[in-house]
Order: structure tokens, then C-alpha cells, then sequence
């Protein structure tokens, strides 16, 4: 077997799943990461990878198969660099759409064209190779290659790429190193489309930053960015994470009012004693605890949120910011709290191993006896929406708290709920389901609130700007 061809393989397999995680990142900012979109994204790769592997399998005859085969590789490597463009200028236009046509449609124009032409290029590799060699084998060895190659590319993205370079870069490193590869190992006659290739990338290396911005990054959890506003003669301040606000601040001062009920609701315990925030986002609630005269810990699993805090938001310096996964910090930490906030808001997801009744049992063992613990939460609790919201109180409740609700305002599509949780002993007896290690139900719970709500953000928030 030729081993320039594995190598291409290689490649291959990794382009694929680069453009199924970046395909993930570049729906978020207008669709969410929801269960719905990571169903749609991974539903349109196996599609197209089967439609392409049927699709590359009818071509029999080798010279033909060598030379659609440096074709596909080509206009691969050229729509993997060409997706940031797509999701810049298209997927905004499918936001109009009711929700779950939306995601599936920008799943399928982002992604379907790539994985389809990747996908066709396996049989062809195998064609070309099995001449002088079993089928068996070859195919064995096509496909173990391309996995391999698929495995290396998700670490190098999930852990390196995308963290450090953006979802831009990863798509362009990834497009330019199968265009090169192929162009060197197939030559034929595409070399005029180079300049195509270097058209796109310094499209996209280039482009103009939206009025407003102060900051922004791509990275594993989503596009992060600072806007800075006028409204109504106020000056506004925006911390975003996939298009939704985390944060919004007014001459320093928070302007959600979330926030203002979490205040209420400490300044109540006037104890000035340790907090734990758990989420911190751009800093709104770790600084009125410490205008309370409380010690301040707060607990943030993204960098990029901690530098935006702290470069744009006037995060207070003596916050003790501990950059890790908020359950990671729960399991590990021996420390006692009078007040513990739980905002672990991922744009409208909230990451349900961090609320399951083993974590809860754990920051019970961390609140003192007399403390408080308040969760911030979307603002469906009755219906099929208020599902996500029911396991969570009977969570609570099994691992031992009372609760209380308070909301922002009275429609839930608009309001946020402040959930109250004070120690009470015993965990009750529980009907209803419950989230666990073993049986994480909240996702599933929580998806068409989650949904709903990002809707409606679509339709009555960003596409008002």
C-alpha cells in the first residue's frame, strides 16, 4: 500500500472531526449548545459521511478514482477554510426561523458539504490501493488510519487548537494541511486554485471587528466577547458567551436583575463571614459580596471569562479566583462558607454534573449550619418547561435543603428564578425524578426550557440589534 495515500487518509480523518466540533462552535453563538444542535451537528455528519461513502463508492475505474479523489480533497480542504465565512454572513439569516429548523438547516449548509466530500474519499482511497492487495485489508487499514487520524485531530482541537487559536485558525491549520498535502502528493492540474485558498484565508484572518467589540475569543466553550454600547445615553457594558448575555454593568454597577435579587437576599444574612461563588462570569456578584464584607472565593472553569472580568468588568482584587470546574472545586475543597452562589450559566445551559444530589450532598458538607445557598435559574417551573426545574428542587430536597423560589418577574419567558437553600437536615422523601451521577436526567429536563428560551432571546434580544 502506498503510504503517501495513508497519510492523506490521516489527514482526512482528522479534517472530519475537526469540522464536526468546529461546525459545533460555529452554530453556538446563534443556536446554542444545546442537546438539540449537538443532535443536528452530529446527525448531518454521519449523513454526510454516508452519503458521501456511497457517493465515492460508485467510481470503479482507478485513473478516474485518483482523479476525483484530488478533486474532493481539494474542495474539502477549501469549504473547511470557507465555514467561518459561512457562519459570519449565512447562519444569522436562519435565525428567522422557528428554532428547530434553524439548527438543522445551519447544520446541514455548514457542515453536509465538507463531511460529504471527506466521507467519499474512503472508498476511493481503497479503490486506488486494492489492485495489488486484498480489499480486506486495505480497508482495514483506510479506515484504522483516518480513525487514528480523527482521534488525534479531536485532542488537538478540544485541548490545543481551538483554546489557544480559535475556531478560525483550527478550520484554516486543518484546510490548509490537506490542501498542501494533496497538492504535493496528487499534483494534478488545480494549482490555480491555490489562489482561492489564500483569497479565503485572508478573508478570514482579516476581518473587521464589529462596532462595538472590545474583546472576543473562540475557544472549547463557546464564542466569548465584550460589547460596549450606548443606550439611551447610558454606556453599556456586555459580557457574552454564544451571543447571550452573562454579564451587563452600567458605570460598574450590574443592570440584570438577577443580581440585585441575589443582593436582597444576602443583604439579609449581614454576616460578612466566607463565600463561595461558583461561575463567577464578569465578576457582578463576587464584587457585592465583597462590598458586604465578605472573604470571597470564586470559582470560574474559563480563563478567557476570568481575563475579561478582571481587564473590563473592575473584577475586585481581592477576589480569590480559582480557574477550575466548579464540581472539580466542590470535591476538593474542605473550606466552610456562610453563602454559596451557584451560576454556573453556560449562555442558557446550566451543566448538570454540578447539580446532581452527590455534588449537593458535598456543598451541604460546606455550608455552615446556619448558611445560605441561592441558585440562579432560568425562569420556566410549571408545564413541560418548568421540567428541568422540578428535578432540580427535588434534587435539592433529596440531598437535604428547603427551598424557596423568587423570581425577577412574573413571565417566565423574560425573568430569572432565585432558588433559596438552607440546610434541613435529613434528605426528604422524593416521587418525583432526581439528578445523580448514576442517571443524569437535568440535560434531558432542562432541554426544551433551554430552547424555548433561546428562542425567544433570538427573536425578541439580539434580532432587535
Amino acid at each position: 500500500m502506498k503510504k503517501k495515500l495513508l497519510l492523506l487518509s490521516f489527514i482526512e480523518g482528522g479534517a472530519v472531526m475537526c469540522a464536526e466540533l468546529c461546525g459545533a462552535r460555529l452554530l453556538a453563538p446563534v443556536f446554542g449548545s444545546s442537546l438539540y444542535v449537538w443532535s443536528a451537528v452530529m446527525g448531518i455528519t454521519l449523513g454526510g459521511l454516508a452519503l458521501g461513502y456511497f457517493f465515492g463508492g460508485r467510481y470503479n475505474d482507478g485513473q478516474a478514482q485518483k482523479v476525483v479523489l484530488r478533486r474532493f480533497l481539494l474542495l474539502a480542504a477549501l469549504y473547511l477554510m470557507a465555514m467561518p465565512l459561512f457562519a459570519r454572513y449565512v447562519l444569522p439569516l436562519l435565525a428567522f426561523l422557528p428554532f428547530n429548523a434553524g439548527v438543522i438547516s445551519g447544520a446541514f449548509l455548514l457542515m453536509m458539504p465538507s463531511v460529504f466530500l471527506l466521507g467519499a474519499t474512503s472508498p476511493l482511497f481503497i479503490g486506488i490501493q486494492t489492485y495489488d492487495h486484498g480489499a480486506a485489508k486495505v480497508s482495514g487499514t483506510v479506515y484504522a488510519v483516518s480513525t487514528a487520524g480523527g482521534i488525534l485531530s479531536t485532542f488537538l482541537c478540544g485541548f490545543l487548537l481551538m483554546p489557544e487559536f480559535g475556531i478560525t485558525l483550527t478550520l484554516v491549520i486543518h484546510g490548509l494541511l490537506l490542501w498542501i498535502t494533496t497538492i504535493l502528493i496528487m499534483r494534478g492540474k488545480w494549482m490555480s486554485g491555490v489562489f482561492t485558498g489564500v483569497a479565503i484565508i485572508f478573508l478570514l484572518l482579516f476581518e473587521t471587528d464589529q462596532q462595538g467589540r472590545l474583546f472576543s475569543a473562540d475557544g472549547i466553550n463557546g464564542r466569548l466577547e465584550v460589547m460596549k454600547l450606548n443606550e439611551n445615553g447610558r454606556e453599556i457594558k456586555r459580557l457574552l458567551v454564544n451571543g447571550i448575555i452573562q454579564t451587563e454593568t452600567h458605570a460598574g454597577t450590574s443592570t440584570l436583575e438577577y443580581v440585585s435579587l441575589i443582593d436582597s437576599l444576602i443583604d439579609s444574612e449581614n454576616r460578612g463571614d466566607h463565600a463561595l461563588v461558583l461561575g463567577s462570569g464578569g465578576g457582578s456578584v463576587p464584587n457585592l459580596l465583597v462590598r458586604r464584607g465578605y472573604s470571597v472565593t470564586a470559582v470560574e472553569f474559563d480563563p478567557r471569562i476570568i481575563n475579561a472580568a478582571t481587564r473590563f468588568f473592575g473584577l475586585d482584587a481581592r477576589v480569590r479566583v480559582v480557574e477550575d470546574d466548579a464540581r472539580r472545586f466542590i470535591n476538593r475543597t474542605t473550606h466552610k462558607y456562610s453563602v454559596i452562589v451557584v451560576d454556573v450559566f453556560r449562555a442558557e445551559e446550566q451543566p448538570s454534573h454540578v447539580l446532581t444530589s452527590e455534588s449537593l450532598l458535598r456543598v451541604k458538607r460546606l455550608l455552615d449550619s446556619e448558611g445560605l445557598m441561592v441558585v440562579n435559574w432560568h425562569g420556566y417551573t410549571e408545564g413541560e418547561l418548568g421540567a428541568g426545574t422540578e428535578v432540580l428542587i427535588n434534587t435539592l430536597h433529596k440531598a437535604g435543603f428547603s427551598t424557596s423560589l423568587t423570581y425577577t418577574g412574573s413571565h417566565p419567558d423574560y425573568r430569572n428564578t432565585v432558588i433559596s437553600a438552607r440546610l434541613s437536615g435529613y434528605g426528604q422523601v422524593v416521587t418525583g425524578p432526581v439528578n445523580t451521577d448514576d442517571k443524569p436526567v437535568l440535560e434531558k429536563a432542562n432541554a426544551l426550557a433551554n430552547k424555548s428560551w433561546r428562542a425567544n432571546y433570538l427573536r425578541y434580544y439580539s434580532l432587535a440589534n
